[in-house]
């Protein structure tokens, strides 16, 4: 009996070491039983959605380092190393931890300062011109840990920034973001948005609860012009466009021009309505079509340098808004993939190859032909769509096939789509813009 102790003992103590295992279910609660940091009471020391939050007071002295103590789960230990204390400014604070059965997890530590935000350096008067990605840089100490937070527990990525003009008052919203280190200074970049109206600003800076003013002034300027491409869509009941871009500066002259292979180009007044959009009525008197347009200023046109498709500024001017119409025409040897796939636009049309058509209709279309016409014989020919769909990632363009039949000769023609909807309405587009040559 005496011999059977030890083994018993053996048996009952391991059973015990298996007992005192803490629990563990996944989740970060369940890994961290305490956490304490030097110089913070644990009254702002928080927990929300499996993160530690952390306050730290006016007089907090280990400048931007944390030295946390953490107590684990007996299943784990703590595999970051704490003992120089760990770095937070404007950088995220992650734990590792690590267990023999469940592997590693880990946690973040967010901390907010409660000193006030500090604008570094010597602040100087900044001037920046609108134009894309345009950002004024100044720099920041006092921020807390990326991702910032709020005494809330909520994480943003973005510092939020109101520009308030200096004469109106008037605020524009935009964020910053925090630009790698220079020299250990921390870069905050001011975004400065397309749509800003110039003038003097003064950058109010907020991260969480604390805000400031940057001291000195941010003057918006006008750069280059820009102008978006448009594809406008315009008939009887809606007869109006509208340009968008940005430094559309006032006391210039601004025309559309648009033009198509059966009428002379015919110039349309635009009118400014302010630094980003200028506006016109289609005439009254302009036949319904599908015209290609330019932008002229001050009798110039204005040019886009950035390779785009479909043209650069269509105008549909339709007889109802529910008449389908052609974007564009093109093959698939003329694919061209560059940042994005798009077809290349061409009027010259293999016979040996499908006809792939950009046509906008509507949901409820069912039958789908393309009409051409000869332009020497005024001979029709109606060519039926193939089934399925090709599709361009630039713009989000959609293709419908239609094969060449042998009856259609060699020559040009007009191009037309008809439309039969699920109710048996037909519909027959103006002619596409552009007479093709099929060869």
């Amino acid at each position: 009996m005496k011999n059977l102790l030890p083994f018993f003992l053996i048996i009952v103590l391991g059973c015990k070491d298996e007992l005192d295992l803490d629990p563990y279910n996944g989740d970060i609660g369940s890994i961290v039983k305490e956490i304490n940091i030097d110089g913070v009471r644990d009254e702002n020391i928080k927990r929300f959605n499996n993160q530690i939050f952390v306050k730290l007071p006016v007089d907090y002295p280990y400048g931007n380092l944390i030295r946390p103590k953490i107590q684990l789960n007996n299943q784990f230990h703590v595999a970051t190393d704490l003992s120089q204390g760990l770095p937070f400014e404007a950088q995220s604070v992650e734990i590792v931890v690590e267990s023999d059965t469940y592997g590693a997890s880990n946690f973040y530590i967010h901390v907010s300062p409660s000193v006030p935000l500090e604008f570094t350096g010597n602040p100087k008067n900044i001037e920046v011109k609108i134009e894309p990605n345009a950002y004024a840089e100044i720099y920041m100490n006092n921020l807390g840990t990326y991702p910032f937070s709020n005494d809330s527990g909520m994480l943003f990525q973005d510092i939020p920034v109101n520009l308030r003009n200096t004469i109106s008052g008037q605020i524009t919203r935009t964020s910053g973001l925090i630009l790698p280190d220079t020299n250990g200074v921390k870069r905050l970049a001011i975004a400065i948005p397309l749509n800003s109206t110039v003038g003097n600003y003064t950058p109010i800076v907020q991260v969480g609860e604390r805000q400031a003013e940057f001291p000195s002034i941010l003057k918006i300027t006008y750069g280059k012009l820009g102008l978006f491409p448009s594809d406008w869509k315009a008939s009887v009941a809606n007869a109006s466009l509208v340009v968008t871009g940005y430094n559309i500066l006032p006391n210039n002259n601004y025309e559309l021009e648009i033009f198509n292979d059966f009428m002379p180009a015919r110039s349309i007044q635009l009118k400014r309505i302010d630094d980003n959009s200028l506006s016109a009525a289609v005439p009254t008197d302009l036949p319904f079509g599908d015209y290609s347009a330019k932008i002229l200023v001050n009798s110039k046109e204005y040019e886009i340098t950035e390779i785009l498709n479909p043209r650069h500024f269509n105008l549909h001017f339709l007889a109802s808004s529910s008449q389908p119409y052609i974007q564009s025409l093109s093959q698939s040897n003329l694919l061209n993939n560059n940042a994005c796939s798009y077809y290349k636009e061409t009027k010259i049309i293999a016979r040996d190859q499908d006809i792939l058509a950009n046509i906008q209709l509507e949901p409820n279309a069912e039958d789908i032909k393309l009409k051409l016409i000869n332009r020497k014989t005024k001979e029709e020919h109606l060519l039926t769509s193939l089934p399925g769909r090709i599709h361009a990632s630039c713009f989000n363009q959609f293709y419908l096939r239609f094969s060449i039949t042998k009856e259609v000769t060699d020559g040009t023609y007009e191009v037309y789509v008809i439309v039969t909807n699920h109710d048996t309405t037909m519909q027959t587009s103006e002619a596409f813009g552009e007479i093709v040559s099929i060869q």
